[in-house]
Parts: structure tokens; C-alpha cells; sequence
């Protein structure tokens, strides 16, 4: 082989290595996406401010912290939207998601709690109760586009009906204006929401039957995302973390201040 040739070859191979190096440290200076909705206390979007708050978004700043790298918060987004950012890679992390098997697809996904209690809500002024999961039997119960919410619930396609909305709230709103019997929703998100409001407070109650099993949560890490390449790292921060009992730390910090 001539030297001109081989010098030539040289130089390809540097400038393909410098090419690589220079898109790989580009993706990971832009921010990590966070896709998230509206479900406080953990996804909190005041009227006047763009930028949301709450323990959710709390944990999401210290894994960003953790691994070096810059986050940012998409507006309030419909968690199924978030879900197909997520598919297509223009978002790259979410938190609070129930593990399934469609979601692994185009998922990573990292158990940090190991509880999501489930709590159903009612208006006082009915004339029925709900003290286990058979008496749900004949009633509408307003859900959230997209969500899981224990497996039992999730698999069950007789037993009761399934009226789908954005969010949680609307959902409550729905409960008052007598379009759903019951509201299904995170213990945590539905008592906030009706203890901040005193119209729910003063009309809904939760029913006595609650889910309280074990019902493990995860972090999802896109598998287009541009962060891909730090699936195990990610693997192994969250898993130290979750030992330490940070995760819990820092979302109790957060509803108890």
C-alpha cells in the first residue's frame, strides 16, 4: 500500500472517530426530557408559572444530578402523549409508570418504589359502600387515559365499566357532576386534591376498600433517547438509590413540607 493511501485511510479513520465523539458529547450536553402531566403532588403545573414542581419532579433533578447532565420538564402533557414521546424518543425519561410488557418495548424501566396504593372515591351522599374489590360490581368508574393501576383492576373486562378522561381531577369534577359513580386514583393524588379543594372536600370521600398490595413503580428511560447509552448506569444509580430508601425520602419530603 502506498503512504499517500495510508494516510489518506489515517485520516478517515480520525475524522469518523472525531465525528462519533462530537455527536455522542452533543447528545448528551442537550437536556434530558422529562415528559410530564398534571397529578400532584408529584406533577404539580401552577396557572402562572411553566415550570412545574412536586416530589416527582424533586427526584427527577437528583437522578439528573446523579449522572451529570441537565434536565428539563415538557409542559402539561396527557400522560398518553407522554407515552408516545416516549416511543418515539422525543422524550426521554418518565417517572411513576406500573410496569407492562407493551411498555418494555420501548422502555427501560427501573423499579425505584415498591408500593402505588390504589384509593377509590365517592360522593358522600351515596346511598351504597365499597368495602371490597366484588362490590365494585355495575359501577362507571372514571379512570385516566393510559393508566395501570393494579393488575387485578387492570384485568378484570366484566365486573364493572371504564369511563376514560385526562386526569384525575377531571375525573373528580366528573364525579360531582354525576357522569361517573366512583374515581379510581393514586391514594396520594386523589387526597391531595380532595383535601386542597374544599368543594370535594365537602362532597367526596374515599370508600373503605382500598389497594394496598405491593404494586412496584419505575423510572422509564426511553430506548430512542439520545441518553440510551446510559441504560446501565441509570440501571445501577436507581438501584442504589432505591437501597438507601432515598426515593421515599425525598417524596415524603416533599407532601410533608
Amino acid at each position: 500500500m502506498s503512504k499517500p493511501l495510508t494516510t489518506s485511510l489515517i485520516c478517515t479513520f480520525v475524522y469518523v472517530l472525531a465525528v462519533l465523539f462530537n455527536e455522542a458529547y452533543a447528545s448528551n450536553n442537550e437536556p434530558m426530557v422529562m415528559c410530564v402531566d398534571h397529578s400532584p403532588p408529584h406533577n404539580i403545573f401552577e396557572e402562572n408559572n411553566a415550570l412545574p414542581h412536586g416530589s416527582l419532579i424533586n427526584v427527577a433533578k437528583i437522578i439528573a444530578q446523579r449522572l451529570d447532565v441537565s434536565i428539563s420538564f415538557t409542559g402539561n402533557t396527557p400522560f398518553l402523549r407522554c407515552l408516545r414521546m416516549m416511543k418515539n424518543g422525543s422524550a426521554d425519561i418518565m417517572l411513576g409508570l406500573l410496569d407492562k410488557p407493551e411498555r418494555r418495548e420501548y422502555m427501560h424501566m427501573y423499579r425505584y418504589l415498591d408500593t402505588s396504593n390504589k384509593a377509590f372515591y365517592a360522593l358522600k351522599s351515596r346511598s351504597w359502600q365499597v368495602n371490597s374489590f366484588e362490590e365494585l360490581a355495575g359501577l362507571n368508574i372514571g379512570v385516566v387515559h393510559g393508566f395501570k393501576y393494579f393488575p387485578r383492576f387492570d384485568q378484570e373486562t366484566t365486573l364493572f365499566r371504564l369511563n376514560n378522561a385526562p386526569s384525575v381531577l377531571i375525573n373528580l369534577r366528573r364525579l360531582l357532576a354525576g357522569r361517573v359513580d366512583i374515581v379510581v386514583a393514586t391514594k396520594s393524588e386523589g387526597d391531595y386534591l380532595t383535601h386542597k379543594n374544599p368543594h370535594f372536600q365537602k362532597y367526596i370521600e374515599p370508600v373503605n376498600y382500598q389497594y394496598l398490595a405491593e404494586n412496584p413503580v419505575y423510572v422509564g428511560l426511553a430506548k430512542r433517547s439520545r441518553y440510551a447509552n446510559r441504560a446501565k448506569e441509570l440501571d445501577s444509580l436507581v438501584a442504589a438509590m432505591k437501597s438507601r430508601k432515598e426515593f421515599v425520602k425525598i417524596i415524603n419530603a416533599y407532601i410533608n413540607e
